[in-house]
């Protein structure tokens, strides 16, 4: 069975209708809160790779709450999570709603002081990526990078790459730190974006940012194992996170597939024999309690690097189908071995909530799309419910709007199948 939602929009009528692509604030509520606490001032090295479970940057390493840590908007990245600069602020709205002419400062991450006094050879690096899933930074916008000086309170730009209008895979920024004005204690470095206010426009992802002493412009590479992609959905039917319960129960193999497929990198110079990993550890709970684990797995030695590699973990196929009433489902797969590195990236976590609704994909809404200058527009959204009889029905529809003011528009909604 399929559902079709069909938005009847109303609007001023003009000569010609045009489709437009509106992006959505990427978080909602307020900013996570972290026991974290930090001195005064932090010693090298600095590093932070963002792939931490929550979604503002660390208060430990960084003081201000404006990007998004997140999963959901780089493409084809080395490691899970990055952090994302737009036009929205740390509680997802926009800076100036509805401004999309102008550009001015968005995000910006400013780092906690730092103690550099008698350090020598310092070097800033970050990978960054143009738009990824997000929209795209044009020639007129750009990242930036400033470095502030303890000895009388400045900051100055040292580095900048401008938006190209497309997206890009991502590349690596190699910085020094040069300058007495620099080398003291409680120095700080800020990376900012400028852009469109108005939104997630003029997206830009950052990942892997370090800063240390005795490092040179060739000391790029990063070398770990780590999951380079989120954990994938649990249901097998459509890009489902919230599923009924009932159908869990069912024996229909495509809504519960046997395995989940993960995805993680090797990366950084190959190692004589390479890594031993023990991939493929993982838990199931439901409502905290275990419903089944493995933790004796394969020991994987190889020596490919700096590429997608999988691994398969299974389902409890018989687990879940017991399951009698609403609940939800957690999962923690990881993998450890003889690699050093950032151990958080070792570990990804998924969820799926069984309930009386579908919700489509992971719960983030990167872009929205609509029709504009023309009177009885429509959108349609077709869900793909397989499984459900003819004892099911319809009875609510839930909806994430865009930022946006909407106050003076009204819409219908007709629903078919």
């Amino acid at each position: 069975m399929r559902f079709h939602i069909l938005v009847f929009l109303g609007a001023l009528t003009v000569a010609q209708a045009q489709v437009i692509e509106q992006t959505q604030p990427l978080s909602g509520g307020s900013p996570g809160h972290f026991s974290t606490e930090t001195s005064d001032t932090l010693n090298t090295p600095f590093v932070d790779d963002f792939s931490y479970r929550i979604d503002k940057p660390s208060p430990g390493l960084w003081s201000d709450q404006d990007v998004w840590v997140n999963d959901a908007m780089p493409l084809f990245q080395n490691s899970i999570g990055v952090a994302t600069f737009d036009g929205c602020n740390g509680y997802g709205k926009p800076y100036q709603p509805g401004n999309t002419a102008t550009n001015g400062i968005s995000d910006q991450l400013t780092s906690q002081y730092i103690n550099l006094q008698g350090a020598t050879d310092v070097w800033l690096s970050f990978q960054y990526q143009r738009a990824g899933r997000g929209e795209v930074p044009s020639s007129s916008d750009s990242l930036v990078v400033s470095f502030y000086s303890p000895a009388d309170s400045t900051w100055t730009q040292v580095w900048g790459e401008k938006g190209t209008g497309n997206p890009d895979a991502f590349k690596t920024a190699m910085i020094p730190v040069l300058g007495n004005q620099f080398l003291k204690k409680g120095f700080r470095f800020r990376l900012s974006t400028y852009g469109a206010r108005g939104g997630a426009y003029d997206v830009w992802n950052v990942d892997y940012v370090q800063l240390d002493k005795d490092r040179n412009s060739g000391d790029s590479i990063v070398t770990e194992p780590a999951f380079a992609r989120p954990h994938p959905l649990i249901i097998g039917n459509g890009p489902y996170t919230s599923w009924p319960w009932w159908l869990s129960m069912s024996n229909t193999i495509a809504n519960r597939p046997n395995n989940l497929t993960f995805t993680y990198r090797r990366l950084g110079t190959v190692p004589s024999g390479g890594w031993s990993l023990n991939l493929g550890q993982y838990r199931w709970e439901e409502n905290g309690i275990l419903i089944q684990q493995q933790t004796a797995v394969p020991v994987i030695t190889t020596t490919q690097h700096d590429q997608d590699l999988t691994f398969d973990v299974g389902v409890p196929a018989a687990a879940l189908g017991t399951l009698n009433g609403a609940t939800t489902v957690k999962t923690k797969v990881w993998f450890d071995g003889s690699a050093a590195g950032t151990r958080q990236n070792d570990t990804v976590y998924g969820a799926l909530h069984l309930d009386n609704y579908l919700a489509l994909d992971d719960g983030t809404a990167e872009r929205a799309y609509g029709i504009e200058n023309v009177t009885g527009s429509r959108v349609a959204q077709k869900f793909n419910t397989g499984g459900l009889g003819s004892n099911d029905s319809l009875k609510g529809v839930s909806m994430n709007f865009a930022w946006y003011d909407d106050s003076v528009y009204t819409f219908r909604l007709a629903v078919w199948a």
